[in-house]
């Protein structure tokens, strides 16, 4: 595991009733929870990241290609443009023909439902395991 406090789960007196229900299951198995750092438990590391995946799957080729399409068709997004090319907006920038703000995140178009298929992507990617509400805004925020 890549997590230190985790390897002392089994040491602990005060525990959630959540935790004292993963702990008694545990009970029944014989294992013993060493702590590796993340860079020497690549595999660890990589399944502990399970939404930055998620996030990464997402706007790929077809995604893509139906954003920049949607570009043409928000006027919200004919603004922005607009600003970006009298070098009005510094928050807002243009690359690959596709809208980006902070963290090279993407703008997505208010058009053919778009902004509902996203939301979607991030709730049932295969990746992001229906996290609920808030971590499927989460997971939105970190690329769009």
């Amino acid at each position: 595991m890549d997590n230190v406090a985790t390897s002392y789960f089994q040491t602990q007196k005060k525990l959630s009733p959540n935790q004292a229900r993963w702990q008694d299951f545990l009970a029944e198995f014989d294992y013993e929870l060493k702590y590796k750092p993340g860079r020497v438990n690549v595999i660890a590391d990589a399944l502990s990241r399970n939404s930055e995946l998620a996030a990464i799957s997402i706007a790929q080729g077809h995604m893509k290609d139906r954003i920049k399409e949607g570009l043409a068709h928000d006027p919200q997004a004919q603004t922005l443009l607009a600003y970006i090319k009298d070098g009005k907006t510094r928050r807002f920038w243009q690359s690959e023909g596709l809208l980006c703000t902070k963290g090279n995140r993407l703008y997505v178009p208010a058009h053919g439902g778009l902004r509902r298929e996203v939301l979607k992507e991030c709730h049932d990617s295969k990746w992001a395991e229906n996290p609920g509400i808030h971590r499927t805004l989460a997971l939105v925020e970190e690329r769009y």
